[in-house]
């Protein structure tokens, strides 16, 4: 119940996003329009930046954020954060971007092991790798890469997913359920 609620409370913040980013092996909160934030020192999430890259901790700490404001002082800080699934971005954010990938083989910041899975640890003309990214106007944060039918099957789940949350609504009347419809519990 709680992965649900901190779905629906950080896809409620979309499009404000922000991910921890590895920089000069440092890692940084970074928005979808490339600005350097940081969490503010009353924030709950005030630790994630210095734990993220401990040995014990940095497999369990989330990469993806989302926030109400930020607030500039002496620095550009969010006050009020929440860690959001990159399934739940995934699945239900409406700034999701598929494109293209020019050229997955040569990209650096594409491990060997992603290459092979996607088949373009050398080049190779017939796969079609696309970045899949969280926007804000004309830039965006990689969610993930995956090849083209990869996309076929998540663009289909989400107008899945889309269908099924718009009939739900529509099922809701005077903030009830209707029992009697398809929409009921």
């Amino acid at each position: 119940c709680e992965a649900l609620v901190r779905a629906v409370v950080s896809i409620g913040l979309v499009p404000n996003v922000a991910t921890l980013q590895e920089q000069e092996d440092k890692f940084k909160l970074v928005t979808a329009r490339g600005q350097n934030l940081e969490f503010h020192p009353r924030s709950c999430n005030r630790d994630v930046v210095k734990r993220v890259s401990n040995v014990t901790w940095g497999a369990r700490i989330p990469r993806w954020f989302t926030y109400f404001e930020k607030m500039h002082s002496s620095d550009t800080f969010l006050h009020d954060s929440t860690a959001a699934g990159p399934l739940s971005l995934l699945l239900l954010a409406s700034n999701i971007s598929f494109l293209a990938h020019p050229s997955p083989s040569s990209d650096p910041s594409l491990d060997p092991i992603t290459k092979k899975r996607l088949g373009v640890l050398f080049p190779n003309p017939n796969v079609k790798v696309f970045n899949v990214l969280v926007t804000a106007g004309q830039t965006g944060l990689r969610l993930f890469v995956c090849k083209e039918d990869t996309v076929e099957k998540v663009k289909r789940v989400r107008r899945v997913v889309d269908k099924v949350l718009q009939e739900r609504f529509r099922g809701v009347e005077r903030g009830k359920w209707d029992l009697e419809s398809d929409h009921g519990v």
